[in-house]
Order: structure tokens, then C-alpha cells, then sequence
């Protein structure tokens, strides 16, 4: 009882409720629902902010008059609901948000709005803004919203019916053409990113982001809304700095339905995928040229900005509003905040009289795990960032994660530090929260500097038999058939492949036929000449040599089985019809049963091979993850390299590791790195299987959190900035 009188009247309360409040007339009101909850939203028209209200605070806020006090509209917010009616704390906060948010007019005196302190916060509020979008400024441009009206004339019914068709035909169109064409398409992104191509690639930027703001807008108009503003942003953290256009659609918010206010946000990655499908068709169709390479570039950047970017909820872009609309829950990040808030003000400070913002428990749990997923990739962000600019800019990088740590970081630390010394609420139990705070924030500093966790690191590689033969071409030849499958048991002198090179049998039937010639030659002096017959002698001994050495040649073009073991051709089956030359390597022979793991460790963690922490190692090959292999001996090859030992490894072949693009091969990386070679224990499963890739799990001494961070951080300043 006493809990719910808390809750009911507060001290405050005198200091409101003599006094007139009423919304401004010019406020527009639009109703909406969520999750069968009727919301109202205020629409300020020369602003165009926004403000929703549960249905509570709602009947209260229309009550409110010019010929009402506060006191009485209260009053009859309990008469007509008891139970849906907001507390005096409530009110009071409610009066405030919309008097800071200038949606109401009031008879309060000059020193009363003390208490909502509205100037200062907004100025404030403001200031902050501008500080924390100091990277991507905004300046408007123009108000597109008449050519946007035209544009839009009777489209409404248009996008809904045959609009949406025709956008499921060529988009369904365009990713069969790219399925069909993925070969193709891997091979021309995976130069996409040198040099040469970024001035293409910021033009094509631009033309689909504006395509992309285009369709926001559309959308928008289409279904109703207004979009009064245009303009475009300046990306200072990118490098370099680029220009990119936006349009102002926040008249969406008002929709009262769900559909169409997810129409708005899906609007803008709409129009890129069906530019994306137009240019995939057009890409099929051409050949080779500065043209192609403009459209695969459309192709590229309008699937990927849309994945990594557009569509992620964490971000406030078009997935963070999707989200909110899906899942029926307005101001998610806000109310995922208020969430955090409560279960810290109810479950740690055991405060009687909050309010749980979520409605159900698996609200609650959704809007918790928001909230941390939200705060952890603020931290990912400001990592990203600073490690892009620092590589170009090492200063500068520097002084950006400063500030956004500031932002993201320091400053909610301080609004913390801020509510326990002053909030109202605290006012019995400040003494409690200064020591809860403390206490929490002792255990994780003090988990994080005393209490050991694993440490371990991973490194690609690839599995070969130890004991093995290459197998090589002997003479120059055209491979013309596959003798025994890659894969198959063979014995040492078993045929394997056969070459066919039509200069060895030319050459052996011309020295034939000069034998032949010799031998009638001899047999004529013998009965005419014999001074002569010693040359001619002498010249037969010669072409029967030339003969025995080609016809030599000629059976080394069948290819042979240097041992006893499994035959793995070189390219597979694609091995027929290949030209070799003479020590062209075919392939190799091996012995299945013991295997070496040939890993590629980065600079970064080869200081641990060095220095002689690795705990133990295991190896986990690519298809068989859950199975464990142990090994038993580790070799470290003292010098740096970076010529990889199978193209499998690689980008181009869809490895993990970074190669130059120059390399036809694909066998340069890119960064240093150092060879492994660890020894597997002897084992018969079916999955160890010669040149098959996975990877190496190095497991590392026991360690606080707090050191292991700072030990990666000191190799990164290393490797990334020579400091």
C-alpha cells in the first residue's frame, strides 16, 4: 500500500498544480498500435519532431486546457480510469518532456520553468549533437517535396500492385544471372579493391546512395508523408573523405500503419537491389571494359552497403526502425536504456517504487539484451574507426577515439556519476547506491586484473602427408589422359598420366629413316668403296644414340608412380588437356597414416611460438570441426615469409589470408607471416585426408582479461603504427 501511494503522489506535486498547461493548437496527433496498445504520436509541423504517448499519459494530455489547472486534470484522469491513470511523478515528468520539447503552452511563470530547465537542456542537447556528429555533418540543400509529389502522383496503388511485382521479377531475374555467372563475378571482386578502381568505386557510391535517399523518398510521398528536406553528408572518417546525400522522411513516423511505416524504411534498400539486378543483367551482357567494371561496382556496393550497414539494428539506420515496427516496440533503443536502468535500480538498489518500462518478461529480456548488444558495438565501432584512420593517420586516429570514447563512454559514465549524487529518487538510499556502484564496479576491475582466462590464438593451414613424393614431368607434353584417378592406390611404376608431344615421334622416325639410309649407304661401299665405310659407321652409331635417347623421351611421356601409395593429381580432373613443360610439377604420391599440419601464423602471434607459451595445439579440419586432432611436435621456420604453401590458403581461392592481386598464382600475401609445421599423433579417421585446409588452435598459459588486452594492444601499436 505504501509502495503504490509512493508511486501515486509525490513531493513535487505543489510546485505544478495551481498552474495551466494546454498543446500548442498547431500540434497534429496520429494514432498507432502496437502490440494491440494504442499509442498516440505528436507531430510538431515546423519542426517535424515527434512524440509518442501511451494511452495513460494520452488521456491526460488531452485533458489538459486553458481553463484547467494541472490539479484538475489529474483529477479527472483518476475518476474516469483509477488504474490507468499517470502518478503525480509522472505527470510532472510528462509536463516537462513536452515543455522541453516545445509542444506545449503554459501560464507558468518565469520561475517555475526553472524547474524544467527547457533552454538549457535543449541548447544542451544540441551542442551534443553537433559534437557527436562532428564526423558526418549534415547541410541541407533544398526541399525536394514538390518534384517528389509529382513524381509520386497515383503511384500509391501502383507500388503496392504491379510496382511490387515488377521489382520480384527483376530482382529474382538478376540473382538467377548472378548464380549463374558466380565464377565470374568472385574472380572480378577480388580486384575490386586496388587502387586503380577506388575513384570508380566513391562516383558509384554516390549515384546508389542517392538512389538509395530516392527511394525513401518516394516511398514516403507515395503513401502520404511529406519530405521537406534534402541535403547531403560529409564522411570525414573515411578515407578519403566522401559526400553522400540524404532525405528527410521523419514525416513516416506519424503513419498510423505499421506496413506503410516499414515500406518508408525499406524503401531506400529497395531501389538498390533493383538497381543492383538491372546492372547484374546489363554486366551479363557486355563485354569486358571500363563499362563492366562500373557496373560490377554498382553490383558490389549496393548488396554490401545494404548487409553491412543499412539493415543492421544496432545502428540507427533502416534495420533499426524495421526492428522497432516488427517487433512492436517504439524508442527501442531508448526503452532498452530505461530497461538496463530499471533492473539496476530494482535488482541491485532495491528501489520500491520503479516502474518496469517492459511489458512481460520476454519484453524485459529482449530490451536487456538490446541494450548491452547496442553498448558493445559502440566499443567494436570506436575500434573500427580508430584502427581505419590511425592507418593513414596516426594522430588524427588517435584524437577520433579520444572523442568518441568521450561521447560514447565517458559521458554516460558521468550522467551515472551524476544521478547518484542528485537524482531525487535516491534521496533515502543515496548512502546504499554510492556502495552498490562501488562494489560492482570493484568486482569487475578486480575480476578483470586477478582472475585468469584462457588465452589462444588460431592460424590456416593445411594438412599434408609426411610422407609423400611429387611426382614431375619429365618431358615437355600435352596431357592427353588421366592413366589412374586422383585419389586411387597405385604401386611404385604404375602409369599415372600420359603426355603426348608429336615432336618426340617425328624425331624418332627421322633419325629411323636416316638409319636406314646408313645402312644402304654401307652395304654399297662394301662392294664399291671402302675407304668411305668407317664414316658412314661412325654416323649410324651416332643416329642409333639420337634413337635410343628419343624413343628415352618418348616412354617418359607415360607418367609413373615414383612408390607405393595414394596418387593425387595436381589440378584433379581438370589436369587433361594441360600443357607441361619438362619439371612441370603433375602431382604427388603419399603415404597415408602420418601427417604434418602446415600452419600460417601472423606476425602478430608468432611472438608466442618465440618465446615459448604454447600450452598445447590441436587441429580442426574445414567439414569435420567437431572432431579434435592433437598434435605432438611443433617446428617454427625462424624466417619471415609470404609466399604461401597452396593457393588454397588464399583470397582467390576462398581462404582466409589477405594475397596480392597481382600474383597469378595467389600465392603472395599480402602481410608477413611465419610456417609452422606441427606433427599430428598417428590416427586412422576417415577425416584426415591429404591438402585438406583447416586450422590450428594454439592454446596459451592462463591469464587476467586486463593483461591479455594489453599485450594485443601493445602489438598493434607495434605492427599497425611502429610504436
Amino acid at each position: 500500500m505504501a509502495e503504490e501511494r509512493s508511486r501515486l503522489f509525490s513531493e513535487s506535486w505543489h510546485r505544478v498544480a495551481g498552474y495551466s498547461v494546454q498543446l500548442r493548437p498547431e500540434i497534429e496527433v496520429h494514432k498507432q498500435r502496437f502490440r494491440g496498445e494504442v499509442w498516440h504520436v505528436l507531430q510538431d509541423p515546423y519542426t517535424n519532431r515527434f512524440f509518442r504517448l501511451r494511452q495513460g499519459a494520452w488521456q491526460f494530455v488531452a485533458r489538459l486546457r486553458s481553463g484547467a489547472t494541472v490539479e484538475e486534470v489529474w483529477q479527472e484522469c483518476l475518476r474516469a480510469d483509477p488504474d490507468g491513470a499517470p502518478g503525480q511523478d509522472e505527470a510532472i515528468a510528462l509536463i516537462g518532456q513536452l515543455y522541453q520539447s516545445n509542444l506545449i503552452a503554459s501560464n507558468l511563470p518565469p520561475d517555475s520553468a526553472q524547474l524544467f530547465e527547457r533552454k538549457r537542456k535543449r541548447e544542451e542537447k544540441e551542442w551534443l549533437g553537433r559534437l557527436k556528429s562532428f564526423l558526418s555533418p549534415k547541410f541541407t540543400l533544398f526541399n525536394p517535396d514538390p518534384f517528389l509529389r509529382v513524381l509520386a502522383a497515383g503511384s500509391g496503388a501502383w507500388l503496392l500492385g504491379a510496382g511490387a511485382v515488377l521489382w520480384l521479377a527483376v530482382v529474382a531475374w538478376g540473382l538467377h544471372t548472378a548464380l549463374g555467372h558466380w565464377d565470374e563475378l568472385g574472380a572480378q571482386s577480388a580486384g575490386a579493391f586496388e587502387p586503380g578502381n577506388w575513384v570508380p568505386m566513391l562516383l558509384v557510391l554516390a549515384v546508389t546512395k542517392a538512389v538509395h535517399e530516392l527511394g525513401h523518398g518516394f516511398v514516403c510521398r507515395c503513401l502520404g508523408g511529406q519530405v521537406p528536406k534534402c541535403g547531403v553528408v560529409l564522411m570525414f572518417f573515411t578515407l578519403p573523405p566522401i559526400t553522400l546525400p540524404f532525405m528527410d522522411t521523419t514525416s513516416s513516423y506519424g503513419f498510423r500503419s505499421k506496413r506503410d511505416r516499414i515500406l518508408v524504411a525499406c524503401g531506400g534498400m529497395l531501389f538498390e537491389f533493383f538497381l543492383a539486378a538491372v546492372a547484374c543483367l546489363v554486366w551479363a551482357q557486355i563485354g569486358d571494359g571500363a563499362l563492366k567494371r562500373m557496373l560490377h561496382n554498382t553490383m558490389l556496393i549496393s548488396t554490401a552497403t545494404t548487409v553491412l550497414l543499412n539493415i543492421n539494428p544496432l545502428l540507427k539506420f533502416d534495420g533499426y526502425y524495421i526492428l522497432t515496427d516488427l517487433l512492436d516496440i517504439p524508442n527501442l533503443q531508448n526503452r532498452a536504456n530505461q530497461q538496463l536502468l530499471y533492473l539496476y535500480e530494482r535488482r541491485l538498489l532495491r528501489l520500491p517504487q520503479v516502474v518496469n518500462p517492459a511489458h512481460g518478461p520476454g519484453e524485459a529480456w529482449l530490451l536487456a539484451i538490446y541494450g548491452i548488444l547496442a553498448f558493445a558495438y559502440r566499443l567494436v565501432l570506436i575500434y573500427a574507426l580508430t584502427n581505419l584512420v590511425a592507418g593513414h593517420y596516426f594522430g588524427f586516429g588517435y584524437v577520433l577515439a579520444g572523442v568518441l570514447l568521450v561521447l560514447w563512454v565517458v559521458a554516460p559514465v558521468a550522467k551515472g556519476f551524476g544521478y547518484l549524487a542528485h537524482s531525487p529518487r535516491l534521496f533515502r538510499l543515496r548512502t546504499r547506491a554510492w556502495l552498490v556502484t562501488g562494489g560492482v564496479a570493484a568486482v569487475v576491475l578486480l575480476a578483470a586484473l586477478a582472475v585468469p582466462l584462457p588465452g589462444a590464438f588460431k592460424a590456416p593451414g593445411l594438412l599434408v602427408a609426411a610422407d609423400r613424393d611429387e611426382v614431375f614431368a619429365e618431358v615437355d607434353g600435352r596431357v592427353v589422359e588421366l592413366l589412374a584417378p586422383s585419389g586411387a592406390l597405385v604401386q611404385p611404376g604404375d602409369p599415372l598420366v600420359r603426355l603426348a608431344n608429336p615432336e618426340i615421334e617425328e624425331r624418332i622416325a627421322d633419325r629411323q629413316a636416316e638409319l636406314r639410309r646408313l645402312a644402304l649407304q654401307e652395304s654399297l661401299l662394301q662392294t664399291a668403296d671402302f675407304s668411305r665405310l668407317p664414316s658412314v659407321r661412325q654416323s649410324a652409331a651416332a643416329a642409333r644414340q639420337a634413337v635410343a635417347y628419343w624413343e628415352t623421351l618418348a616412354g617418359a611421356q607415360i607418367i609413373r608412380a615414383p612408390r607405393a601409395g595414394i596418387w593425387v593429381a595436381g589440378d584433379g580432373e581438370h589436369l587433361a588437356g594441360r600443357m607441361l613443360v619438362r619439371g612441370a610439377r603433375v602431382g604427388e604420391v603419399f603415404s597415408p597414416g602420418a601427417y604434418m599440419f602446415h600452419a600460417v601464423v601472423d606476425q602478430d602471434d608468432a611472438s608466442n611460438l618465440f618465446t615459448g607459451r604454447i600450452r598445447r595445439a590441436e587441429v580442426r579440419l574445414k567439414g569435420s570441426a567437431g572432431q579434435p586432432f592433437a598434435v605432438e611436435d611443433i617446428r617454427l621456420i625462424p624466417a619471415a615469409q609470404q609466399k604461401l604453401p597452396s593457393t588454397a590458403l588464399g583470397w582467390k581461392a576462398g581462404g582466409e589470408i589477405e594475397v596480392d592481386l597481382r600474383d597469378p598464382e595467389g600465392l603472395q600475401a599480402k602481410r608477413e607471416f611465419y610456417l609452422v609445421h606441427a606433427r599430428l599423433e598417428p590416427s586412422a579417421h576417415d577425416a584426415l585426408r591429404h591438402r585438406r585446409t583447416g586450422y590450428v588452435r594454439f592454446s596459451l598459459p592462463w591469464e587476467p582479461a586486463f593483461f591479455q588486452a594489453l599485450r594485443w594492444f601493445r602489438q598493434m601499436l607495434q605492427e599497425k603504427h611502429k610504436v
